[in-house]
């Protein structure tokens, strides 16, 4: 019982650590594309490197690119929990070069009112445009 406990309390204060805003995207190497696009189908996929055997996979239509080369990617891989993917909807995408959505990046849907990781992500993602000229 012990040793669960202080796996709950280590992987929460490394979750804690993520602090995502805009200066924090654009500084990371590893965020290679910043873009928004409409979700048109997503599912979930075998994936054997992660424990719980399986991601999500996110199509997708490109509506504005502000970093990168997201025309390249053909879907985008979730790998853990922490979003929400709504069909249909305009999704800030923050990922690698091979279209992993990292859990600190900021990927997420945009433009829901009432929720506050949106509200959150809208003003990440203005402040992205604003930082970037667009």
């Amino acid at each position: 019982m012990f040793f669960i406990i202080i796996i709950f309390y280590s992987n929460l204060s490394i979750a804690s650590k993520c602090f995502v805003n805009e200066d924090t995207i654009l500084e990371n190497d590893q965020f290679t594309n910043v873009f928004v696009g409409v979700v048109t189908k997503a599912y979930f996929e075998e994936f054997a490197d992660l424990r719980g055997g399986k991601r999500a996979v996110v199509e997708f239509d490109l509506v504005e690119t502000l970093k990168g080369t997201p025309e390249t990617l053909k879907i985008v891989y979730f790998v853990h929990d922490s979003h929400s993917i709504m069909l249909g909807q305009r999704h800030l995408f923050v990922t690698g070069s091979k279209g992993f959505s990292h859990i600190c990046g900021g990927s997420g849907y945009l433009d829901q009112f009432g929720d506050s990781s949106s509200a959150v992500r809208n003003h990440i993602y203005y402040r992205l445009k604003e930082k970037l000229g667009k």
